[in-house]
């Protein structure tokens, strides 16, 4: 994966839980993951699982495959 590709998913991610009043913590513990973990998957997210992935579209409102497609 590109550099320029992790920046647009991690971004949109952020984005996406701003505009839905979503912190951090709440989007990660909804997601099943640690604050850590899910950290470290904004940082390299061709780490993720698909299923992180649609856990993610998911509590974010976003259509599923919607992430995998950035």
């Amino acid at each position: 994966m590109k550099t320029k590709q992790k920046h647009i998913i991690a971004r949109t991610v952020r984005a996406e839980a701003i505009r839905n009043g979503v912190s951090v913590p709440e989007l990660a513990a909804k997601c099943g993951l640690s604050q850590r973990t899910y950290e470290r998957r904004m940082a390299n997210p061709e780490e993720m699982s698909l299923k992180e992935l649609w856990l993610l579209e998911k509590v974010l409102g976003l259509k599923k495959g919607e992430l995998a497609s950035l």
